[in-house]
């Protein structure tokens, strides 16, 4: 992970890479990170709540995505590798931080 990144955003960053690898998606996508924000109390989740967002609607959505996302199970489990738009996520987040 890249030390640019906050704290709590390469917190987040692990804990959406664990998600990812328990449900056996062979792919991090952006749904992961957003997943792992919602669960660490924080700046992201005061966000929202500052813009009215709902986020109890927001975790269902999230939780409806990740469940239709392409998943391995037994052997044929690895460690998944940063979609094409996690990885635009994640370069954004590195830029904003230089």
């Amino acid at each position: 992970m890249d030390s640019k990144l906050t704290t709590k955003s390469q917190e987040a960053l692990g804990a959406a890479i664990q998600a990812a690898t328990a449900a056996g998606n062979p792919q991090l996508e952006p749904a992961h990170l957003l997943q792992a924000l919602l669960a660490q109390p924080g700046v992201a989740t005061a966000l929202l709540d500052s813009v009215g967002a709902d986020r109890a609607s927001l975790q269902r959505r999230v939780t409806a995505a990740l469940a239709a996302a392409p998943a391995a199970s037994g052997g044929s489990v690895v460690q998944p590798t940063p979609s094409r738009a996690m990885s635009a996520v994640l370069t954004a987040a590195q830029s904003e931080a230089q």
